[in-house]
């Protein structure tokens, strides 16, 4: 919709939300984040999280990036987190899909302070209205760009594209694009796509943790789709609903493992441990144990 309008609107004590308002008929209003402004600072705050998805996402990110790796200790630093490949080892570097509001970018580099992030975003406006929201982060770089592009353009010239901080591939892509529509182009979860992902952008022990819309016919045929591509593609694949989701409306995050994930000695899926491991070391101030609990195997197409 070219017609479409970008607003930062503020709200009372402090509240902002930025948002894309479609002017045609049938295209969606979208809200790109809910995000927090410290009226003494004028700065966002990066630990203030509405978004029950982001925090989902921020959770089964590090908890997967820490199952069988690393040790118990608290610890500031996520270079403990690595396989037996040495492009596992060093700082976590995350590859973003969708930049948005920047909340989880911000979030993740905010806490993980030695971690690298690359965000891609498609939309120039929404980079532009969010620029005044970015803390200056030397560890974040946006990129405006269409994602696929990126893909293509890093599996050819990663080292091109990228400063020599952060030419090694990824532990963790995360990835939250949505059409006008509020469904996840097909794109992003094809084949061909994941693929690429698996082979030449994620690290030998990387995840990948993506974003659904659930509820309704046209968001289960999405879902069941992306999960079978991911299942044909990924060693492991889980999925947890976020917190407050309901039967009808809400979002399922899928995390995607090139390597088995954690398991309970009854075979179940279990990142409590890890999560915990991860909300203590980095001092994340929600309850990460509780938005990777009951995740449940991709094993059959049913969603």
């Amino acid at each position: 919709d070219p017609d479409a309008v970008i607003e930062i609107r503020a709200r009372a004590r402090g509240w902002r939300t930025l948002g894309i308002f479609g002017s045609k008929r049938g295209v969606s209003s979208i809200y790109h984040g809910i995000y927090k402004v410290d009226e003494g600072t004028g700065n966002v705050e990066p630990d203030v999280i509405v978004s029950e998805q982001i925090k989902s996402m921020a959770a089964l990110g590090l908890a997967g990036l820490l199952h069988g790796h690393g040790s118990t200790e608290r610890r500031p630093s996520s270079g403990a987190i690595g396989g037996d490949d040495a492009s596992d080892h060093g700082p976590l570097r995350f590859l973003h899909f969708g930049y948005g509001a920047g909340t989880l970018v911000r979030l993740l580099a905010h806490r993980v302070t030695d971690s690298h992030h690359v965000a891609v975003e498609l939309d120039q406006g929404v980079v532009d209205a969010t620029m005044e929201l970015k803390p200056d982060l030397p560890n974040v770089s946006v990129v405006v760009q269409d994602a696929l592009e990126y893909v293509e353009q890093y599996y050819h010239s990663d080292a091109n594209l990228l400063d020599d901080s952060q030419q090694q591939r990824f532990h963790c892509i995360c990835i939250d694009v949505f059409d006008e529509k509020n469904l996840v182009p097909e794109q992003f979860y094809s084949e061909p796509f994941l693929q690429t992902l698996r082979d030449h952008v994620l690290t030998p022990n990387g995840i990948l943790v993506q974003n659904f819309h659930s509820g309704g016919r046209k968001r289960g045929a999405v879902i069941q789709a992306a999960s079978e591509n991911l299942r044909r593609t990924f060693r492991d694949v889980a999925s947890v609903p976020s917190i407050g989701s309901r039967e009808n409306a809400g979002n399922l995050l899928v995390m995607a493992s090139k390597v088995p994930i954690t398991e309970d000695g009854d075979g179940n899926i279990s990142l409590e441990r890890n999560a915990l491991r991860a909300q203590i070391g980095f001092g994340f101030r929600f309850d990460m144990v509780a938005r990777v609990q009951n995740m449940r195997r991709k094993e059959s197409s049913n969603c």
